[in-house]
C-alpha cells in the first residue's frame, strides 16, 4: 500500500508458475442399477430386515465410494428404523446408523474406509434395519440425485458423479415400498 506520493518500481508484468490443463478420456464411471422397488408388508419387531438393494459398477478406472445419502419418503416415525447397516455382500460398509435421522436422511459415511471397486467390478449393496414399531406407516428409501453418491476416481483422484443404468431411467431412484 502506498500512501501519499511515491514511485512504484519492479519487474513488470508479474508472472508465476505456468499450469497446463489435461484432458482425460478414460475417467472412471460409477453406474447404479438393479434397484428393487417392490411393495412389501413388514411386521414391527423384525430385525436385520432388508429395506433396500441396488448395484454399483465401476468402469474405466478403480473407484472409491466415500458416502451414500438416502432419503426416506415414507411416513414412518424415524425412531422406528434402527441399527441401519449398508452391506456389500456379507461385509458391512461404513458404521451402523443408530436410527433414521429426524430429517428422514441416512448418510453412510465411508471416508475413513471407502468402498473400493476395481474397474469392471459390480457390487450389490443392501440396506438392513431393525423395524422397532409403527402401524399403518410406510418407508421407502431413495437416492434423490447423482450427488448423493460421493465417489472418487482412484487413479486420477478426482470426484465422479454417479449415473443410472438405462433400465432405471433418471434420478430419483426408489427402493422397496414397505408398509408396517
Amino acid at each position: 500500500t502506498i500512501s501519499g506520493t511515491g514511485t512504484v518500481s519492479g519487474n513488470f508484468p508479474v508472472s508465476g508458475s505456468q499450469y497446463a490443463l489435461v484432458s482425460v478420456s478414460n475417467l472412471a464411471t460409477l453406474t447404479m442399477s438393479g434397484a428393487a422397488s417392490s411393495t412389501v408388508t413388514v411386521n414391527a419387531g423384525q430385525t436385520n430386515y432388508l429395506v433396500g438393494q441396488f448395484s454399483a459398477a465401476a468402469g474405466n478406472q478403480p473407484i472409491k465410494v466415500n458416502s451414500i445419502r438416502l432419503l426416506n419418503v415414507g411416513s414412518v416415525t424415524p425412531s422406528f428404523l434402527q441399527n441401519i447397516k449398508l452391506m456389500s455382500g456379507g461385509t458391512q460398509v461404513g458404521a451402523t446408523i443408530a436410527q433414521l435421522g429426524s430429517d428422514n436422511v441416512l448418510t453412510f459415511d465411508m471416508t475413513s474406509s471407502p468402498l473400493s471397486l476395481t474397474s469392471g467390478q459390480t457390487v450389490v449393496l443392501s440396506i438392513y434395519a431393525d423395524i422397532t414399531g409403527g402401524v399403518n406407516r410406510t418407508f421407502q428409501f431413495s437416492i434423490q440425485q447423482a450427488a448423493d453418491v460421493n465417489a472418487t476416481d482412484a487413479t486420477y483422484s478426482v470426484g465422479i458423479g454417479a449415473t443410472l443404468s438405462t433400465a432405471l431411467g433418471s434420478f430419483p431412484v426408489y427402493f422397496y415400498n414397505a408398509t408396517i
